[in-house]
C-alpha cells in the first residue's frame, strides 16, 4: 500500500497539470512584462498607469 500511495504521489496527473498551468501563467506575466518595458523604452506610455496624463483638452 505504501508503494502505491508513493507512485500515486510521484505521478499524480494534477499535480502535473498544476504545475504546466504554473508555468504557464509566470512565461505570460513574463511576456506582459518585457512588453511593458519594451514600450516605455521605446516612449510609449500606453499601458503604464504610472504615466497616464490627461488629454490636453479634459477640463481639470
Amino acid at each position: 500500500m505504501a508503494s502505491l500511495r508513493a507512485t500515486v504521489r510521484e505521478f499524480n496527473v494534477f499535480r502535473w497539470a498544476g504545475r504546466i498551468l504554473t508555468d504557464a501563467g509566470r512565461w505570460r506575466l513574463k511576456a506582459r512584462v518585457d512588453a511593458r518595458v519594451a514600450r516605455y523604452r521605446h516612449g510609449d506610455s500606453r499601458g503604464l498607469w504610472w504615466a497616464w496624463r490627461p488629454h490636453r483638452n479634459c477640463a481639470r
